[in-house]
């Protein structure tokens, strides 16, 4: 119908062959036809170079789309990291938003028990999802259809990442436009979006932090510098801190954690130094937008059964013991026990949890997910029980973020006006 907005579809693939990256452009021309209902977001050359702006551009599509389909070739389940990686990513999207449609689709012989045998796969509980079964790769028209068939009725949804960029608008739009268009003329950003006439300049610079999650953080501290003689802004600037805090955490590593919860065993290992303070913070944030609570619970030097309880229902303090323990294994809401790196100097009773405690714990508190800082290696030893946090932290990562978050912090300590 006329004035209705064609449908943003994300296509994740893998165009390691001619003959898949011949589908992939059959997929797109059928589907992005006039007519056809859809606008299609897609690598349109088949191969991402590497580089930053491809990142921020694949980030915004899964971020802004729809509906998203998953062409699953042979090379795409079993060789491209690309495409797992959106998967998490994707998948992450459909559990915080269930009217998006998320589809598989299967080329080829893959099979959905194929899944099962995949760990990584296993992990984000990809099997959950819908998927079309069966299609060979020649038969291009087949595969439309079956697309179509698929997305159904499927309608524009508002997104998580608009409702972010909503919220964020909301807090700079208290301040004077001409101080605004400044601030966003005055910011060195390679990403920034071609200006749209019908943007305001709070919603475009909300954007621009967004855009680019590794330096949303420096991006923040900018803005914030500009606006410091703003009156009564400190309660905002605390505000946008809160929900831009886990930006730097890769997206997909954020929906593995998110995937986590679900898990029947939840046991986790992070490669953080700084995990309790501030990485632990930053992947929760990351994984469930603000304002969704969670907590984090340090199991500190606790190492027996005795003393986790004690941890754990000391995170409800205006509570008595019994009903404590009721509050605890009703909650509902994402609850991390977190063990933190031993130190080389500590005793053997300080060091990494015994797995028969880890189990018991699993047992008698289902719904808490463990956590277990490592520092910046994993130990063999601990994968033989946990799981890694992927993509791990890289060398570095960690401690710049931690600088960025500081300096915003005392920022709006120091200088921002009440």
């Amino acid at each position: 119908m006329p004035g209705i907005s064609p449908l943003k579809l994300f296509i994740s693939h893998s165009s390691k062959t001619e003959k898949h990256l011949q589908l992939l452009k059959d997929v797109c021309q059928a589907l992005g036809q006039h007519g056809a209902g859809f606008h299609v977001l897609v690598d349109e050359n088949g191969e991402i170079p590497v580089g930053e702006e491809w990142f921020c551009y694949l980030a915004e599509w899964m971020a802004e789309c729809d509906a998203a389909i998953i062409l699953f070739s042979e090379e795409a389940f079993h060789e491209s990291q690309w495409v797992r990686a959106e998967a998490a990513i994707l998948s992450w999207r459909k559990r915080i938003q269930p009217n998006f449609k998320l589809f598989a689709i299967l080329l080829d012989g893959v099979d959905p028990n194929d899944y099962a045998q995949d760990q990584f796969f296993n992990v984000i509980r990809f099997a959950d999802f819908q998927h079309v079964r069966d299609c060979r790769s020649d038969k291009q028209t087949e595969i439309v259809q079956k697309i179509k068939d698929a997305l159904g009725d499927a309608q524009t949804v508002e997104t998580p990442f608009q409702d972010l960029i909503t919220k964020i608008s909301d807090i700079l739009s208290k301040v004077d436009r001409k101080v605004l268009e400044r601030t966003y003329k005055r910011l060195d950003n390679s990403h920034k979006p071609l200006w749209q006439s019908n943007l305001d300049y709070s919603d475009a610079l909300a954007r621009l932090m967004l855009r680019d999650p590794h330096s949303a953080l420096s991006q923040l501290k900018f803005v914030l510098k500009e606006l410091a003689h703003i009156p009564n802004f400190k309660s905002g600037a605390e505000t946008l801190l809160e929900m831009l805090k886990g930006m730097w955490v890769k997206s997909d590593a954020a929906a593995v954690m998110a995937c986590c919860i679900k898990q029947p065993f939840k046991i986790y290992l992070l490669n953080g130094q700084e995990v309790q303070d501030f990485s632990g913070p930053s992947y929760l944030r990351r994984a469930w937008a603000h304002p969704n609570p969670y907590k984090i619970i340090a199991a500190g030097s606790s190492r027996t059964e005795v003393e986790i309880k004690e941890t754990l229902l000391s995170a409800f303090p205006n509570l008595n013991s019994r009903m404590a323990e009721r509050r605890l294994k009703a909650y509902k809401d994402p609850l991390v026990l977190l063990f933190s790196a031993p130190e080389s100097n500590m005793h053997c009773h300080e060091s990494y949890p015994d797995h028969d405690l880890l189990k018991q714990i699993q047992q008698n508190f289902p719904n808490v997910m463990i956590l277990i800082a490592t520092g910046e290696q994993i130990p063999e030893e601990l994968k033989s029980f946990a799981t890694p946090i992927e993509p791990l932290l890289e060398s570095g990562e960690e401690d710049q973020q931690y600088i960025y978050f500081d300096e915003v912090k005392e920022l709006i300590e120091t200088q921002i006006m009440d």
